[in-house]
């Protein structure tokens, strides 16, 4: 009886953790940043320009443009920032754009992680670069 209290334990155990893994595989935001920035490459590669990166965006009914702005994005403290008194010689970009492409939270009780895509323009409003932000949101 014992042998099979524990071997049920031990089932319920790694059904939590194949959940677990799979909820984690099988939602794209939940990758490094690293990964979401590879993919959105894919989607809007450098060289695009500024008016084809907003088409992109605005056909996913998923992702959104949270601001524009007539200075390039920063990395401040290992996350990508806009903010016209962070701009250096390490800005990229003369135009930036910050889009929300989702969010995620691991389970209901835990808080909420964003993800935000930003690129970075040159002074002809073509693509230099982009970078991803993930921030947890409080509750």
């Amino acid at each position: 009886m014992k042998k099979k209290i524990i071997f049920g334990i031990i089932i319920a155990l790694l059904a939590i953790v194949i959940v677990v893994v799979i909820l984690v595989l099988s939602d794209p935001l939940r990758r490094s940043p690293e990964r979401i920035r590879t993919d959105m490459l894919k989607y809007t590669p450098i060289g695009m320009s500024m008016e084809d990166v907003i088409g992109v965006i605005e056909n996913n009914d998923k992702w959104e443009i949270d601001s524009t702005r007539d200075n390039g994005y920063t990395m401040h403290t290992g996350y990508p920032y806009i903010d016209a008194f962070l701009v250096n010689e390490d800005t990229i970009g003369v135009k930036s754009m910050q889009v929300f492409i989702g969010s995620y939270n691991f389970f209901f009780f835990t808080g909420e992680t964003i993800v935000h895509v930003y690129y970075g323009f040159d002074e002809d409003s073509k693509l230099v670069d982009i970078a991803v932000g993930k921030r947890a949101k409080h509750i």
